[in-house]
Formats: C-alpha cells, sequence, structure tokens
C-alpha cells in the first residue's frame, strides 16, 4: 500500500493557515474602523457653531483631535499585529505548538502591548471628561397632583415676582384651570438655564419632563418705568407691559406668545403706582389672555 509523505513546506503551509485565517480577519476590521473613523472625522470637519452664531464649540475641535489619535492607534495597531506574526512565524513550527495555538493567546498578548494600554487610556480618559449628568428633577417642586397650567412671572432682571404670579394664578382659577406658580424651587431661579429659559431659550425644558407635572407654562415678564406725574409733581406715573410665553410641556414648544398692552398706574409713592397699573393690566389679561 502506499502511503503519502506531505513536504516540510506543505506541513508549514497547513500550520500557518490557521493563523493567517485570523489575521485576515483581524486587518479586515481594523480597515474598516480606520475607514469609518476616517467618514466621520469628514462628516465633522467644520466645527459646530452655537444658537448666536457667534461662539464656536471647542468640544468639537476635541473630537476631531480624538479622531486623529484613534486613527493612529489603530495603525499602530496593526503594525502591532504584523509584528507578532512576524515573530510567530521566525521560530520553528512544529505539530504541537499548532495544537496549543489559540485565539485567546494571541488576543491576551496583544491586549499587554504599550499601544493597546495608552488607547484604553484615552478611552478612560475621554469618559471622565464627560462628567456626571446633572438631575434636574432636582429643581421640581413635583409632591403634588399634575396641573394644567404653571405660572411664571419674573421682572425685567429676570427676577422670579411671586405676587403678579399668584394673582395670574388665581386668575385662571376661576375658569376652572388647576394651576400653581411654584413649579420650579428657589435654586432654580439662580443657574443660568433659568436666565435662558426667560430669554427664550425653551430648549432648557427638555432638561425636565414637565409633562408629568403640567401641561402648559405661562411665563411672563413683567416690564415697569416710573416718570413723575404731568399735573401733579408730587404724584407718580407707573407704565407696566407684560411679554407672554405659554409652553405647551408634551413636546417644549410655544403654544402661544402675545403681549398685554401698556397700562398706566398713578400714586404718591412707586408702591402705590405699579399696584394700580398691576391691577389695570390683569383686568385686560383676565378679559382677552387667559383661555388657553
Amino acid at each position: 500500500m502506499n502511503k503519502e509523505y506531505n513536504s516540510p513546506n506543505e506541513d508549514k503551509r497547513n500550520i500557518k493557515s490557521p493563523i493567517k485565517s485570523f489575521i485576515s480577519k483581524t486587518s479586515i476590521t481594523i480597515v474598516g474602523s480606520v475607514v469609518a473613523t476616517i467618514i466621520l472625522y469628514l462628516l465633522k470637519l467644520h466645527p459646530r457653531v452655537s444658537d448666536d452664531a457667534s461662539t464656536i464649540n471647542y468640544n468639537q475641535f476635541d473630537g476631531i483631535v480624538n479622531n486623529f489619535i484613534d486613527i493612529k492607534t489603530m495603525v499602530d495597531t496593526g503594525s502591532l499585529i504584523r509584528r507578532q506574526v512576524d515573530n510567530n512565524n521566525s521560530k520553528p513550527i512544529n505539530e504541537s505548538s499548532k495544537q496549543n495555538f489559540s485565539k485567546k493567546e494571541f488576543t491576551t498578548n496583544l491586549e499587554k502591548s504599550p499601544v493597546i494600554h495608552q488607547y484604553n487610556k484615552n478611552i478612560q480618559a475621554n469618559n471622565n471628561s464627560i462628567g456626571p449628568v446633572e438631575n434636574y428633577e432636582k429643581y421640581v417642586n413635583g409632591n403634588r397632583a399634575k396641573a394644567s397650567i404653571a405660572v411664571i412671572i419674573v421682572d425685567d432682571t429676570n427676577k422670579f415676582l411671586l405676587s403678579p404670579s399668584e394673582q395670574i394664578e388665581n386668575l385662571y382659577k376661576t375658569k376652572s384651570y388647576t394651576v400653581y406658580t411654584r413649579l420650579f424651587n428657589s435654586s432654580f431661579f439662580a443657574i443660568p438655564d433659568f436666565s435662558d429659559l426667560i430669554g427664550g431659550n425653551y430648549k432648557v425644558l427638555d432638561k425636565f419632563n414637565l409633562s408629568r407635572y403640567t401641561n402648559y407654562i405661562v411665563i411672563g415678564s413683567l416690564h415697569s418705568i416710573y416718570q413723575p406725574g404731568q399735573l401733579n409733581s408730587s404724584t407718580l406715573i407707573c407704565n407696566i407691559s407684560m411679554n407672554v410665553t405659554i409652553i405647551d410641556t408634551s413636546n417644549n414648544s410655544i403654544y402661544r406668545n402675545f403681549q398685554v398692552p401698556t397700562v398706566i398706574g398713578n400714586g404718591v409713592t412707586s408702591d402705590q403706582a405699579y399696584e394700580k397699573a398691576l391691577f389695570k393690566l390683569l383686568n385686560i389679561y383676565n378679559s382677552d389672555y387667559s383661555i388657553i
């Protein structure tokens, strides 16, 4: 009976085939990752500009730099794999080494390399730079039943005005709405997000889940100007107007936007003039604007 023998070169090729198969798959994965990263970099090439079109978002620049680091790390990893293969091929290969070779062993050696170690450190540093996400629910007074309307009235300096807010709250209650003025606690009025909200950045509300607490938010900005009385110089005249925006919390969009016309109040003191003007303004609000 004839017995077939394989040449030494054929044995080596057969032994190397599992290594080549694994390296081929690994190389394809690395090349695909590099190409994907380059595409993402090209898509993000131009830095994004903030809403006021004046301030560059420098986090975008950091992202571009990190993309370069990732590309370099992947290329270095490919070089490391090639050196690992060359070292394995330079050693005599016998049947026992073929049986002992495993993907797990190769991966373990790869993870110990300086390149992979630095790559893992970069990932950890990026994760740490993000920082914890602030819980905005802490600014909400949520220990109550869901309301139809929440009212927030501020002055020219964005200071929360409790008395006008409560008076408008009472106007809505006479129309059978469930209303409250203390949707947010006092700590929210002290942070920049409140000023952004009053300034018209209603996307600040996306940080909350306000539809759990109210259907609408009435945000009023009260403007008052004082001047001496025209007929009696010992009196003061207060001119008051109010810009109002009503937010639909189901999608945090503007439901309605209007301005209550300017009214005038006279008084011996500024407080008297203010109260009389505010009384007139609320009467107009009640008759013309209090239906949602």
